[in-house]
């Protein structure tokens, strides 16, 4: 039998103690972790969505343009739609500016609501997945979860960036008041970190859809 000093079990107990505490840090780390590759997912979800629809309101705004003017929105909304991975900020920053060129002031006021409506959703919706790509990386980015690879094979989460339009309506149109349209938008995320959205389509196309957060006027 052995005969172990009362040193050499102190060591063994002690030893034995780090490396529950370093198993249980590196349990939540990598939960924490998971939870926020799930927020990640779930913001550009719902970021896809709203670039999807200011397509969309991109298009049915070129329908009341005249046709070249049309044209080219149209083309524009739908090399946003189309891109790749690499291509698509640039080319949702060329639709931004297509919208941007459009004298908005002579279109029905309802395009006008949805213009801005559609360019709020993209501002809100970019921001909560950038946040959420920053806290992700901060997270991978620590030593502890390094040397340990607890963020396993998953890709780096990557920032969206692209111009902030933010919603924002011409001053001549605020000035009325019988024009305003009042409304207000939440996020509402459960402690797992999912998000809850609404999910909508295009009365004329159903196969059309896209994710929204819940609001209203």
């Amino acid at each position: 039998m052995l005969n172990l000093t009362a040193t050499t079990v102190l060591v063994i107990g002690l030893i034995v103690m780090a490396v529950l505490i370093v198993a249980a840090l590196a349990y939540q780390t990598a939960h924490r972790l998971d939870r926020l590759h799930v927020r990640v997912d779930l913001s550009l979800q719902a970021l896809e969505a709203a670039l999807a629809r200011r397509s969309a309101v991109a298009r049915a705004v070129a329908a009341t343009l005249p046709a070249d003017e049309g044209r080219a929105l149209r083309a524009a909304a739908d090399r946003a739609e189309n891109a790749g991975v690499e291509d698509r900020e640039p080319m949702e920053n060329r639709l931004s500016a297509a919208i941007g060129a459009i004298d908005i002031e002579k279109l029905p006021r309802s395009l006008v609501a949805e213009v801005a409506d559609a360019d709020t959703r993209v501002t809100m919706a970019r921001r909560f997945h950038n946040d959420a790509v920053r806290d992700t990386r901060a997270l991978r980015g620590r030593r502890f979860v390094r040397w340990l690879h607890l963020g396993g094979t998953a890709p780096m989460p990557r920032y969206f960036d692209i111009v902030d339009r933010g919603g924002i309506l011409p001053a001549a149109l605020l000035a009325r008041a019988d024009d305003r349209r009042v409304s207000a938008r939440v996020i509402l995320v459960a402690p797992d970190g999912a998000v809850l959205v609404v999910q909508g389509h295009e009365p004329r196309n159903p196969d059309s859809r896209w994710w929204f957060t819940v609001g209203g006027e």
